[in-house]
């Protein structure tokens, strides 16, 4: 084996670990949840949003970060919705009558995955 071969298959083998975790990147996801905190129902769902990623391979705090907001009003989910376009999430989840029932795409001038 050459020594120019060597070097780049030592090179990628080395690279290798750091391509492989820079191909997935932090991801922000915005949760809008129609319930109250303590609604077990909810809280139900959220458990099973948060399984379901995990087995998909996302890791909380690694790769990933959940923001949460939890309200029943329909004044405070407007309010809501309007911080969570801000931090910019890569997608908007909305669970529950009050959130889902709007469409909040037409609300922000940029575009966000709903």
């Amino acid at each position: 084996m050459r020594r120019r071969d060597f070097i780049t298959v030592g090179g990628a083998a080395v690279a290798w670990p750091m391509l492989a975790s820079a191909q997935r990147s932090f991801r922000r996801l915005g949760v809008l949840m129609g319930t109250e905190p303590t609604d077990a129902e909810g809280q139900a769902r959220l458990a099973a949003l948060r399984k379901a990623l995990g087995l998909l391979g996302w890791k909380e705090g690694s790769d990933l970060e959940t923001l949460v907001w939890w309200s029943t009003e329909n004044t405070h989910i407007e309010m809501f919705a309007m911080q969570i376009v801000q931090l910019k999430p890569d997608v908007i989840l909305s669970n529950g009558t009050p959130g889902s029932g709007r469409d909040w795409s037409k609300a922000w001038p940029n575009p966000v995955p709903i």
